[in-house]
């Protein structure tokens, strides 16, 4: 990306025009493009200017359940995959709507790795937890195996939401990962059936069950700009 200083007033920021950094005598351009012009406060590129951090997220659930695919798909708009588990964790801060910034923890979730979250969760204040759920490997079990097929994911719930190094305003998002292709009535059921395997009515009011990006977003209080694009907007 090609930088150049420019006067006020023989450039103006197209992101913000009029913004306070844009009636500076010099101003900092990045040309992103044949077309686009930023004022250096105001590209969504630049690890300057990013906002402060106002959210911290952590993503939690069991290996391949799709925790750094939601991850991506927030900061590139695309479903991504890597096709190999995460090692180690991934990190990354997303911009939505242009003025809000969330910070996303996504460590590795293998059964080794598991018990070294709480590295993280003790050392970091976190906002929300996200747990993902892989719903589409619940949904295609076999019915005499439903009813295990939740065990570890249970499990690692509840130790979380028992977990005292979460701050009392701390909200738990139960995301379920469904894949295929699954009419409104059968996610309904998936979802219910899932709530009660998870035994979350022994967390009621501390847990919000999501089945959709939107419900998710929703969840993370992500307040919609009328005059953003649908889903992500920057990271």
């Amino acid at each position: 990306r090609e930088r150049l200083t420019v006067r006020m007033g023989s450039q103006m920021c197209k992101q913000r025009p009029g913004c306070c950094c844009c009636w500076q005598e010099k101003l900092q351009y990045t040309k992103c493009g044949s077309d686009m012009l930023w004022c250096a406060n105001c590209c969504p590129w630049c690890v300057c200017c990013r906002l402060p951090v106002e959210k911290r997220v952590f993503l939690a659930g069991l290996e391949g359940a799709g925790k750094s695919t939601l991850l991506y798909f927030f900061l590139l708009g695309k479903l991504f995959t890597s096709g190999s588990p995460t090692k180690g964790f991934n990190n990354e801060i997303v911009t939505f709507n242009r003025w809000q910034s969330y910070e996303f923890w996504d460590p590795g979730a293998s059964e080794a790795q598991r018990p070294l979250w709480k590295v993280y969760y003790s050392k970091i204040s976190f906002d929300y937890v996200i747990y993902v759920i892989d719903a589409e490997k619940y949904a295609t079990a076999e019915p005499k195996e439903k009813e295990s097929v939740l065990d570890a994911d249970r499990m690692e719930l509840h130790t979380l939401l028992c977990e005292e190094e979460f701050h009392a305003d701390c909200r738990f998002i139960v995301f379920l990962n469904i894949r295929g292709a699954m009419n409104d009535n059968l996610k309904r059921k998936i979802t219910l059936e899932i709530a009660d395997q998870l035994e979350l009515h022994r967390f009621e009011g501390q847990v919000t069950m999501t089945k959709s990006v939107k419900e998710l977003e929703d969840a993370l209080h992500i307040n919609k700009d009328p005059e953003a694009d649908k889903g992500f907007i920057f990271a």
